[in-house]
């Protein structure tokens, strides 16, 4: 007799036991009750570190002459781009939520 569905070896991980999965416990972006301006700070010094990475790549793509190598240095960059890009509207975000909280008057439910 065979069994009725499917066995649980053909379904996705994350939908079989989703409490196993790792969490990145000093990445602040997944910690809700961590305050707006730590969130703003990490961001600041993530993207200092993309950028200087993205002047270092660009800097060894003109030094190289392996066109698999500036290659190599070319996808980096589109992808430190795209980094920043996410991190840059991410500080947008939580900066006009922090805003917006300041606005809020809590005792007569004003803005």
């Amino acid at each position: 007799m065979e069994e009725v569905g499917t066995p649980s070896s053909t379904l996705p991980t994350p939908y079989l036991v989703p409490s196993k999965r790792k969490k990145n416990l000093t990445d602040p972006h997944l910690h809700r009750d961590v305050s707006d301006t730590d969130k703003l700070k990490y961001a600041n010094e993530r993207l200092a570190v993309l950028n200087s990475e993205i002047v270092l790549y660009t800097k060894k793509m003109e030094m190289s002459e392996d066109t698999n190598m500036k290659e190599k240095y070319q996808q980096l960059i589109a992808e430190n781009k795209t980094k920043v890009k996410i991190l840059e509207t991410g500080k947008r975000i939580t900066e006009n939520a922090r805003d917006h909280k300041k606005l809020y008057d809590k005792e007569t439910f004003k803005f």
